[in-house]
């Protein structure tokens, strides 16, 4: 009886959970779905309406912001992730509002260094009809940021309904605002970052007011928790600024090398790949706070399992998509694109096989942060960054292909050493956990 009582129990509440983590995942998949469709879409339009040398001015301005969201994940919303699990109530909303205003105050120094920027510009650092672009960046990345803030919120606090709709209204108001300028033929990269910064200040606002709740502002806490926080965000902040010079300098390079007409080609390669990547993305929100919640809760013995299983089952994943790039890269580029890209399936493929590659690196990073050791992370970032010396020549003799063997050469590089110094750190701390219980 106790067994036929056990099975009437436990399968209900399993099957439950299966179906819970089917909901989740399908939300998070249709969020980072909308978000990824959302820059693609922009990117063609831009890219089919536009000239190459205007598309590739808007892809030289998108890289800057992912590059400078990438930093503000790495300094504001990666350290809430592994903090915040800790806290319960009142002192969980507290840390939620010194975290807010870290990010704005972030977003405020970022806006000063673009303004900075145009010097940079004037000066021949940089292509000189980048002007106007980087003029419209400095005002509305302020609100970029916050969108990029608000939604890395929302999947730490597992609330993927919200970040669908965050996501979803974004995406109709910026693809019907370009596709205005498209119909009035007032299409350019400049304007098309207007648009983007009015659809994400909308929606960021608009969910600020909606949730006022959800964050508790006391002045005498902002820079004490950004000091409690210190120690694991300098590591962090150190290596994000090392792997964005190993990754995401290349449009730069290229642009320097062979011009914006040859970023627009790279950026069309890119952007097909994000079909590919949405689904490496949607994975990443769910399994990053998932990693930090088992820590937490579990402990890190089922937390190293955890990982390896995911790295596993991740790259068998991304490899049935990689699969498919191979076989309709180039179709894909001259579908979405035109014939005017015609010719870059190559360049397709190997950035499939590096998204391969990423997806592998991205559970034992997160381990690595979960247990506090970024300061490794810094350090196989910096062995990383010394492939960016062989992708300078590689960019510089290959153009677009040789900047994706370059990332490519970079991510193998990379996942092979998190995964050996994830497995070494974490062996050693179960190791001692069982001396100390001994």
């Amino acid at each position: 009886m106790d067994t036929v009582a056990f099975y009437r129990g436990a399968i209900p509440r399993l099957m439950n959970r299966l179906y819970f983590l089917a909901g989740r995942g399908m939300l998070s998949l249709t969020s980072q779905g909308i978000n990824s469709a959302n820059n693609f879409v922009s990117g063609i339009i831009l890219g089919r309406l536009c000239p190459k040398e205007e598309y590739g001015l808007y892809a030289l301005g998108f890289s800057l912001i992912v590059m400078i969201t990438d930093f503000q994940s790495a300094l504001i919303s990666t350290p809430y992730m592994v903090y915040s699990p800790r806290l319960n109530g009142d002192d969980k909303r507290k840390y939620a509002g010194s975290t807010l205003s870290h990010q704005l105050m972030f977003s405020a120094l970022v806006s000063l260094m673009l303004l900075a920027g145009l010097g940079a510009v004037y000066s021949g650092m940089a292509p000189q009809n980048f002007t106007r672009v980087l003029e419209i960046l400095a005002i509305v990345i302020v609100f970029i940021m916050l969108k990029d803030f608000i939604r890395q919120m929302c999947f730490i606090s597992l609330n993927v309904k919200a970040a669908l709709i965050l996501d979803s209204v974004s995406a109709s108001i910026q693809i019907g605002g370009l596709s205005i300028l498209a119909y009035f033929r007032l299409l350019s990269a400049d304007r098309a970052f207007i648009v983007v910064g009015i659809a994400c200040g909308v929606t960021s606002i608009a969910w600020l007011f909606a949730n006022k709740g959800f964050f508790m502002l006391r002045k005498e806490m902002i820079l004490r928790d950004f000091q409690h926080k210190w120690a694991l965000v300098k590591w962090m902040t150190a290596s994000q600024l090392l792997w964005t010079s190993s990754m995401g300098l290349y449009p730069w390079i290229l642009a320097t090398y062979h011009g914006v007409k040859a970023n627009g080609e790279w950026a069309a390669c890119v952007s097909v790949i994000m079909l590919g990547n949405l689904v490496c993305v949607a994975v990443q929100n769910m399994l990053g706070p998932k990693i930090i919640y088992v820590l937490a809760r579990e402990g890190i013995s089922e937390m190293r399992g955890m990982i390896f299983k995911s790295a596993i089952l991740f790259v068998l994943a991304m490899s049935l998509v990689c699969i498919f790039f191979v076989v309709f890269g180039n179709p894909l580029v001259v579908l979405f694109y035109g014939h005017k890209y015609e010719g870059n399936g190559y360049i397709v493929s190997v950035l499939a096989l590096n998204l391969v590659m990423s997806s592998a690196t991205f559970p034992f990073s997160r381990g690595l942060f979960a247990m506090e050791r970024a300061d490794l992370d810094f350090m196989i970032n910096l062995v990383v960054i010394i492939t960016l010396l062989f992708g300078v020549w590689l960019v510089r003799a290959f153009g677009p292909l040789g900047a994706a063997y370059g990332l490519f050469i970079a991510n193998a590089l990379s996942v092979l050493l998190r995964g050996i110094v994830f497995n070494r750190v974490s062996q050693s701390k179960i190791t001692d956990m069982v001396k100390a219980e001994g």
